[in-house]
């Protein structure tokens, strides 16, 4: 699956990673500083919109979806996932309603396979999806701009999880502080937003989104880890991308009874590794001085000048409370991070 988006940052020079996202290269990507607050636009090409739309589309995605569409207006947007009748995740999605259809954002490598089988349990109902592929997304952090499609406000001043309509398009502002979040909007103003943009505006390659993604304690499923982790595997009942009070959807008896009758086995914490280690999602995660497995990455991100990177990694919770993790050497070792939400069911111990 290709966007119109994509297909302009490689005519711009940028190259494709296996998990989608796309890089220019050393020279034209700045580190993110915590408590940086400058203007920064993010490529963001690893991400791709559908649309569901017809008069049934809010009843069918309820129906199919770990959130509630019913918490949500046109103000507001919200993260779910899609399961497979054991709970486990196939994709995490960002929703937003777009009048009386929704706009799908997910990842690009699992959305066609996504929307086919949605399409399969549509039935008799009045549902369409349909891949929009001149529908970019880019990533926006800091402070607010003029831009040549009018005022970027700072996200600082919208609350999370907001919509603000833009001429085209929209600001989704995310959870989490600092503020940061992503515009939709077609591929020719993104163009525009990328070129025309005040030279003050640092653009940022996707690995640098993620990096934010990973603050925040945001999830990332890929091609790769799709049906390997429960929702509260990945947190994301502790995020609100999980309802316990609306009605069945796949996988829903499952995310329930681990919800209500026990507690999670295992949990996602954000840890840090001391200098540029070559990894890649999914990898594993030992224990010091064992060859045990305990856990293994969903997400990472490491800044171009080699210094401290970031990741996610899900792990049981009996080895939550070990000194570190490595990822098969102990000279890579994981040194655990604090995230923004409290693992309130799972942990023995707090991070430092």
């Amino acid at each position: 699956m290709e966007t119109d988006w994509g297909n302009y940052l490689a005519r711009q020079g940028a190259v494709q990673a296996p998990d989608g996202t796309m890089t220019f290269g050393v020279s034209s990507t700045q580190n993110i500083a915590l408590g940086d607050d400058s203007a920064r636009l993010y490529s963001c090409p690893h991400l791709a919109v559908a649309r569901c739309s017809g008069a049934h589309s809010s009843n069918f995605l309820q129906n199919q979806l770990t959130c509630d569409l019913q918490a949500i207006d046109k103000d507001h947007w919200t993260m779910g996932a899609y399961c497979t009748p054991k709970g486990r995740v196939l994709s995490i999605l960002r929703i937003v309603p777009d009048g009386a259809d929704y706009l799908l954002i997910g990842e690009i490598s699992l959305l066609t396979n996504l929307l086919d089988r949605l399409r399969i349990y549509v039935m008799r109902a009045d549902v369409t999806f349909t891949f929009e592929n001149d529908t970019a997304v880019l990533g926006l952090s800091g402070m607010g701009f003029d831009s040549p499609i009018g005022p970027v406000p700072a996200l600082s001043n919208l609350s999370e999880r907001s919509l603000h309509q833009l001429i085209p398009g929209y600001i989704l502002r995310e959870r989490g502080d600092p503020a940061y979040g992503l515009i939709l909007v077609p591929t020719d103003t993104a163009v525009r937003l990328w070129e025309d943009t005040s030279s003050d505006i640092t653009r940022c390659d996707a690995d640098q989104w993620i990096l934010l993604e990973i603050r925040a304690g945001n999830p990332r499923i890929t091609d790769k880890t799709s049906e390997r982790f429960i929702p509260q595997t990945l947190n994301l009942d502790l995020i609100n991308a999980v309802s316990f009070n609306k009605g069945c959807y796949p996988g829903q008896e499952i995310v329930a009874r681990v919800h209500y009758r026990s507690r999670p086995k295992h949990r996602m914490i954000r840890v840090a590794v001391s200098h540029r280690v070559e990894t890649q999602v999914g990898d594993p995660v030992f224990l010091p001085n064992k060859e045990q497995r305990v856990g293994e990455v969903v997400a990472q991100a490491h800044p171009m000048d080699h210094t401290q990177g970031e990741m996610l990694i899900s792990m049981t919770v009996a080895a939550l409370d070990a000194p570190y993790y490595h990822l098969g050497t102990e000279s890579s070792q994981l040194t655990r991070l604090s995230l923004p939400y409290e693992l309130t069911d799972a942990e023995p111990t707090k991070p430092d």
